[in-house]
């Protein structure tokens, strides 16, 4: 009987073990999709169990609320703000759901209503800094530059040392030609974050501006291989009206990588390309970095 009972024990403890690790498999399916946006969300994932029994659990509007950021990773925004306006007017006016709804309204381009959302989340929890970086970022694409700054610093008042509110206030200067600044911000972002390549590759945009061009090409190197580097400074020449020398550097990252599709748009612009009409150089990263 007591061999019986512990045989019983072993074959229960290894169910349990395959439960465990199906599940934490759709986890790291799921996460993965999310990272990447571009695979569809794979079938009987947790969250797809938590959607379907949603009306079965008691705190619906932290499960939808869930489901709400997955559409969101998924940039899914339309959707995403249909869940919203679906929750219960109590957990619709709670500021994560003001936030998440000011982010889906923000990426839709839908500006003003996005600052009207996200003005009630970070006025409702003061010390809400996804929402104050959030605002920020959307006055910065309104161009409302001043607005954007006390966004930002009421952000860093909150968490002084996130790397991610320096570096986007540090862009949001930068993008002001205020490159001195942008400078000092950056470096303290890389103080906290010294691997972060995009906050890198900013940096070394922002010294380029003020020509400083080995200091530029030195963050350039920490940001990623020998095609990107060429690719970085051929979009710095870019940017400062000087054509010609674009050419050479985009050239010169093809010819390091000829897939590399950044480049090649970038060249075929530079060039005239008709087809390229509307077409901006983009450096291979660069810019804000999202809540």
């Amino acid at each position: 009987m007591k061999r019986d009972r512990t045989r019983c024990g072993l074959a229960w403890a290894v169910v349990c073990l395959a439960a465990l690790a199906f599940l934490g498999g759709c986890g790291q399916r799921t996460k993965a999709a999310n990272k990447k946006n571009i695979f569809p969300p794979p079938k009987n994932t947790v969250l797809d169990n938590l959607r379907s029994h949603a009306k079965d659990i008691k705190h619906e509007g932290v499960v939808n609320k869930q489901l709400v950021r997955f559409l969101i990773g998924q940039r899914m925004y339309v959707l995403a703000l249909h869940h919203i306006e679906n929750l219960p007017k109590k957990e619709r006016e709670k500021p994560e759901a003001l936030f998440l709804k000011g982010f889906a309204l923000r990426e839709l381009g839908q500006y003003d209503e996005a600052v009207e959302a996200l003005k009630a989340a970070s006025n409702s929890q003061r010390d809400y800094a996804q929402a104050w970086n959030a605002l920020g970022m959307t006055y910065d694409l309104m161009r409302s530059s001043e607005e954007a700054e006390q966004a930002y610093m009421e952000a860093l008042r909150i968490n002084p040392s996130s790397p991610k509110y320096l570096n986007n206030l540090g862009f949001s200067h930068f993008s002001r030609g205020n490159y001195s600044p942008a400078v000092e911000l950056y470096q303290k972002a890389l103080a906290s974050d010294p691997h972060n390549v995009r906050i890198h590759n900013n940096l070394g945009f922002a010294y380029g501006m003020l020509g400083r061009y080995p200091e530029a090409i030195a963050e350039f190197k920490q940001a990623g291989r020998e095609e990107v580097v060429y690719n970085n400074l051929g979009f710095l020449y870019y940017m400062l009206g000087l054509n010609d020398e674009a050419k050479v550097m985009y050239a010169k990252a093809l010819e390091i990588n000829p897939q590399f599709g950044k480049a090649r748009k970038n060249l075929r612009m530079i060039e005239g390309d008709g087809a390229m009409s509307g077409y901006i150089p983009e450096p291979a990263l660069k810019g804000r970095i999202k809540p």
